[in-house]
């Protein structure tokens, strides 16, 4: 990242999945897909770690800060 300029991104997929396992909590995924408003496949991807990079709306979306 050059400096002075601020990131829109979030790398890095450990810090992700943690998102996704506190905001997930008790609820079974389905009721968290659906909470998000995101796709099983795409959160299933972050899972994996094939996805290691979303913008902050996503990551609002994957933390249920809306």
């Amino acid at each position: 990242m050059i400096e002075g300029t601020e990131s829109t991104k979030m790398k890095n997929s450990d810090k992700l999945i943690e998102t996704i396992r506190r905001a997930s909590g008790r609820m079974n995924f389905d009721e968290y897909a659906v909470a998000t408003g995101l796709g099983k496949e795409f959160i299933f991807s972050i899972l994996k770690g094939e996805i290691e990079e979303v913008d902050n709306e996503t990551l609002r979306k994957l933390s249920l800060t809306q």
